[in-house]
């Protein structure tokens, strides 16, 4: 999809859902096709994300109640524990 130069890509199925900003340079449409080729497998998409640029996230669409389920990028391993990171702490108004 892009729309007032955003670009976004989307993978949708019954069990999983991404979606991903793109750069607004380059060819969208060799990026998209990109994108499509190195995320081609659906039962590793539900696991593992790839950017064009080779960069890798790991992800459990069913973490437990609490936990990002974002689990690592490029192997190192994220902070789950949302409630812990200090942009989440103190008072919401």
């Amino acid at each position: 999809y892009e729309r007032s130069g955003k670009r976004i890509a989307i993978h949708s199925t019954e069990d999983c859902g991404l979606f991903c900003l793109l750069p607004e340079v380059g060819d969208f449409a060799a990026e998209a096709m990109r994108l499509a080729t190195l995320n081609a497998d659906p039962i590793e998409l539900e696991k593992v994300f790839r950017w064009p640029g080779g960069e890798v996230l790991s992800y459990d669409i069913l973490a437990e109640k609490g936990k990002w389920v974002m689990i690592s990028t490029d192997e190192k391993s994220l902070e789950r524990d949302h409630g812990r990171w200090p942009l989440m702490m103190g008072t919401v108004p």
